[in-house]
């Protein structure tokens, strides 16, 4: 007949016997069933006594893992699994897949990983930091190029992920140019000064598509509104002000035609379709009035083409108001117009 063993003594034996690893959580006695728990996995489970306190058996879920660790993983197979990926195991002894072996990567840089971590589809973290310090090389190469240029860094207005990301920079001439990070990495250039060099590059006789003196008037003149361009984009955060989307246009609130008009009659000169039916000096005067007249008027709205392409669809191309505009918005609001019905 077993001796009677009291509840302090086994738990002095299960300590001893497994190193504090075991906790005994339900006891009567040695010949009865206990219930026990795993310190190092929590399992629990239920066995007689005297099999684990004095026989040693050990936690089930351990067991597994250990017998799953010594047995189902050979030298050879996890030499061939790592070299597989093109790595190369130099531990000339695998024990299991926990113990850290040496490996070497594709590039020669040799690092200790266990086999489990390996399997996890961890790698090279030498090889992991290099790339992380590239991908840094990229905003370092975009601020060079700031300062090369003598550009304004404003900023990353979604942040910095990767080169379809967006910046925003300022000329020296007070020009603010919106880029994805590729296209800026490729042209590193000022929008506007590109379309004002462009333009000054075509003017007259100069120009490629010189039709003597056929250019509109208004397509002569809004080029040189930069200014009220910069303050629209701004006040519309360099978003379209109806989707949210990155901008294509830039709406007059109040019409151009009109503001155009206006310098024409303060100026005491008649509205005339094309460029050439006025002199040098008189394209000057209208531009500077028409541009004087611009700050009486309502800065623009930013708007994705297909917004404004709508808009304009809806209310014509000539004396718009602010009051159509705001019409228009209430509209799309209220779902009276469905931009996703719009082609």
């Amino acid at each position: 007949m077993n001796k009677a063993i009291t509840k302090e003594e086994a738990d002095n034996r299960l300590h001893k016997k497994h190193n504090g690893n075991i906790n005994l959580l339900r006891y009567v006695n040695i010949s009865d069933y206990a219930t026990f728990e795993c310190q190092i996995c929590n399992h629990k489970w239920d066995a007689t006594a005297k099999s684990v306190i004095t026989n040693g058996n050990g936690c089930p879920e351990c067991k597994k893992v250990t017998l799953s660790e010594k047995y189902s993983f050979t030298y050879d197979f996890v030499k061939e699994y790592i070299e597989s990926f093109g790595y190369e195991l130099l531990s000339d002894n695998y024990i299991n897949s926990k113990l850290k072996l040496d490996i070497a990567c594709p590039e020669g840089h040799i690092f200790p990983m266990s086999f489990e971590c390996f399997k996890r589809g961890n790698r090279c973290p030498i090889c992991q930091q290099i790339k992380v310090h590239l991908s840094q090389r990229i905003p370092n190469k975009i601020f060079k190029l700031l300062e090369d240029n003598e550009f304004e860094f404003i900023e990353f207005p979604d942040g910095y992920i990767n080169r379809k990301s967006i910046i925003i920079f300022k000329c020296k001439l007070g020009h603010t140019s919106t880029k994805a990070i590729k296209d800026f990495l490729k042209s590193p250039t000022c929008t506007e000064c590109t379309k004002i060099w462009v333009s000054e590059s075509q003017k007259g006789s100069k120009g490629n598509n010189w039709q003597g003196g056929k250019t509109y008037l208004s397509s002569n003149i809004k080029p040189s509104m930069k200014e009220w361009r910069q303050e629209s984009m701004r006040e519309c955060d360099y978003k379209c002000v109806i989707t949210g989307e990155h901008f294509n246009d830039i709406h007059h609130l109040y019409s151009f035609h009109l503001i155009l008009e206006e310098a024409l009659n303060i100026l005491n000169l008649n509205y005339n379709v094309f460029t050439g039916d006025y002199t040098d000096e008189q394209l000057i005067i209208i531009t500077e009035k028409t541009k004087e007249l611009h700050n009486k008027y309502p800065l623009g709205v930013c708007l994705t083409r297909k917004v404004h392409d709508l808009f304009h669809k809806l209310y014509g191309h000539k004396n718009n108001t602010p009051e159509q505009f705001y019409e228009f918005k209430q509209k799309i609001e209220s779902g009276e117009i469905k931009l996703d019905k719009v082609a």
